[in-house]
């Protein structure tokens, strides 16, 4: 990851667009060669009242920033670097090139022709490539103010990890004005397993993604942000820990609803993948499937999956007599067979066996991902 510091200024007087973490200007980033960029400066909103927030800040967005840095696709943005001279003297910001495209929510108002499913398209494609890869990459904070249109008209994805960056001291993902209309049930409702730990924050997940991209959709295809006949968002809140949901609108066809309503589970482990997402997407953008279809094939991938589940749970006991005393896996942390498998293992002192075990890992997620593909072709 570059540090851009001295290499970037802001060209206007004010930022031209606020979100709920960051306020961003229009800058210029400096080349080796000479000539100008244009590009976003992303100053991260945050109080100066605590003399440690700013510091603790700056490791969070260099580290989060390294992994976004390693990211390459093309509905992912672009991210160029950290400056700590850009705004105020040693306050980091980050820098992304300027599409003057806006956001989604703003281009489709600009562009009401657009193909509103391409982008929805797009949108998952990018999704699936971050939850696909070897560590994946939960963006936490889905929606359309946070999906960018480059110049090739092409919906791109951005602030990963900005919401967990900025859970610090009284500033978390859960005070963000206006996210809480698109985060999961688990992250907003009380956890049956932990009653008594009071200070216990849900992770964010792939499963949270999958749940927030539903109500990105619902958002692109209504023009309006989810509970939209809602004002006040803890209103919001309360509808979802009731397990209210949004009702049907008229002009989404019945197969996508219905998908919509699976990536709203309210058991995370039932949400399909967004590997699976994906494929249904590009099925129905060819031929609409009926709510009937949409269920069978889910339900198949689901089974099929579930039977690799236990195959994974018999190596798993067929390894546990070999780590010889140890303490059990503490289920707070580590809520699905997957992570159980992954903190059992990564506590093992041998560092052989742990890379033989990832080996087995790996090969067993690619094996799931290839009856997702194959499932995907028998159902077309």
């Amino acid at each position: 990851m570059q540090d851009l510091s001295g290499q970037v200024r802001k060209t206007e007087a004010h930022s031209f667009a606020h979100g709920g973490l960051a306020d961003i200007w229009k800058g210029e980033l400096k080349k080796p060669s000479g000539d100008f960029e244009e590009v976003a400066v992303k100053v991260v909103r945050a109080s100066w009242r605590d003399p440690g927030y700013i510091e603790r800040l700056k490791h969070k967005l260099v580290r989060e920033g390294q992994v976004w840095n390693e990211l390459e696709h093309p509905n992912v943005t672009p991210f160029y670097g950290i400056s700590f001279d850009t705004d105020r003297p040693g306050f980091p910001c980050l820098i992304c090139p300027f599409y003057p495209n806006g956001d989604l929510s703003k281009y489709i108002q600009n562009h009401p022709d657009v193909s509103k499913m391409d982008m929805i398209v797009q949108i998952a494609a990018g999704l699936e490539y971050l939850h696909s890869l070897p560590h994946a990459v939960i963006h936490g904070d889905i929606k359309a103010s946070n999906i960018l249109v480059n110049d090739q008209q092409q919906a791109t994805l951005t602030d990963f990890g900005l919401s967990r960056m900025l859970e610090t001291s009284g500033f978390t993902t859960k005070t963000v004005g206006g996210t809480c209309r698109w985060m999961a049930y688990e992250l907003l409702a009380p956890c049956e397993d932990d009653d008594d730990d009071e200070e216990f924050t849900p992770p964010l997940t792939t499963e949270s993604d999958v749940w927030a991209f539903g109500m990105t959709v619902l958002e692109i295809l209504t023009g309006q942000i989810p509970f939209s006949h809602i004002k006040n968002d803890a209103t919001v809140i309360l509808n979802v820990m009731k397990k209210i949901l949004p009702s049907k609108p008229g002009n989404i066809e019945p197969g996508i609803w219905r998908l919509l309503e699976h990536c709203w589970d309210f058991k995370p482990e039932q949400r399909p993948s967004m590997n699976t997402i994906t494929a249904v997407l590009n099925v129905i953008r060819s031929k609409p499937l009926l709510p009937e279809e949409i269920d069978e094939f889910l339900s198949a991938l689901h089974s099929k999956l579930g039977a690799m589940d236990t195959q994974v749970a018999n190596m798993q006991d067929n390894i546990r007599p070999m780590e010889g005393n140890r303490s059990s896996t503490d289920g707070k942390s580590s809520r699905t067979l997957w992570g159980r498998v992954s903190a059992t293992f990564s506590r093992h002192p041998s560092a052989a066996f742990k890379q033989q075990r990832t080996s087995e890992k790996r090969n067993t997620l690619t094996s799931k991902q290839e009856v997702e593909k194959r499932l995907l072709l028998e159902a077309t």
